[in-house]
């Protein structure tokens, strides 16, 4: 299988249902819409003359539609780059020109940002502004507007190069993880064996990064129709307030960010009920914190090691 296979099943289960929110405007998408945009946009990369292969990212904050520009990549047979918009610009800059990057999707926060990468990697052939038009570059709905929403056939090659993921760089210029449909797709399926949701789709916070492993995350709660709550960054007051709001199944954080939580004094006022796992990752958790984790959050707490 490929990831957006996964996508697909989600899909097909109720394409009506939501699959994408906006917490900070409540703007809503559903699977039939999302699904719609990855098929038009991947037909307009195709007809752009991009081939099997070539690498494209997104620069964007958490963003429904930002994300929604990632998946197109992976449906028409091309590798999505996911770059990390708190990097900093030059050091996006040498991603886009290490990993030859081909198509950038952008959110208009980055406008400022655009000439120097024009200038620094002119490998890049296609520009598009993902919630408004840019200096040179069209408006992804007005872009993908020109295009069909045909189906789009990829040979299922397991070994295909699905994500060109950028390392942390902490060691030096930052290096491109390779990873394939089958690897992402074990991923998935690992996670999707170790959970479980009853009869009710899961609901999931994503606040952290959507181009690491909050992201990736993602694709199991898509597999099974769940709805994807989308916040533009982690800020306790809103990631608190929004629990209640949508009775989460599902969050995820890393380490150092749930110590932030577990010292906020009004903790213990959040209904945490809803919640079936509060997975963490990308460090190793304290023991102790481990505990008063439990004992606030409940039984919950999922380690995941990518």
């Amino acid at each position: 299988m490929r990831p957006i296979d996964f996508f697909d099943n989600g899909h097909d289960q109720n394409p009506d249902a939501v699959c994408l929110i906006q917490d900070e405007t409540g703007r809503e998408y559903t699977y039939a819409q999302v699904r719609e945009l990855t098929l038009r946009t991947g037909n307009g990369l195709l007809a752009e003359g991009f081939k099997h292969g070539a690498r494209g990212a997104v620069l964007s904050i958490n963003d429904p539609v930002g994300f929604t520009c990632a998946l197109p990549f992976l449906r028409a047979g091309l590798v999505w780059v996911p770059i990390n918009p708190g990097n900093a610009l030059q050091e996006n800059i040498h991603a886009l020109q290490d990993f030859d990057c081909e198509v950038l999707f952008y959110h208009s926060m980055f406008e400022a940002a655009v000439p120097a990468i024009r200038e620094q990697v002119p490998g890049i052939k296609l520009y598009i502004c993902i919630d408004q038009a840019g200096t040179d570059a069209p408006a992804s709905q007005d872009w993908v507007g020109q295009f069909p929403a045909d189906e789009i056939v990829v040979a299922d090659n397991p070994e295909d190069l699905a994500t060109l993921q950028p390392t942390g760089g902490t060691t030096g210029r930052s290096k491109g993880a390779r990873h394939t449909n089958r690897g992402i797709s074990a991923f998935i399926t690992a996670n999707l064996a170790v959970t479980a949701y009853d009869d009710h789709p899961p609901v999931y916070l994503s606040a952290a990064p959507m181009t690491h492993a909050g992201g990736y995350i993602c694709f199991t709660i898509l597999a099974r129709g769940g709805t994807i709550v989308v916040q533009a960054k982690v800020e306790p007051g809103p990631f608190l307030a929004a629990i209640p709001k949508y009775n989460f199944s599902t969050l995820f954080l890393p380490p150092t960010v749930i110590y932030v939580f577990l010292s906020l004094p009004s903790i213990g006022e959040v209904d945490f009920s809803s919640l079936k796992y509060f997975i963490y990752g990308a460090a190793p958790m304290s023991p102790d914190k481990l505990v008063e984790a439990m004992a606030v959050f409940g039984p919950v707490m999922m380690h995941l090691q990518g």
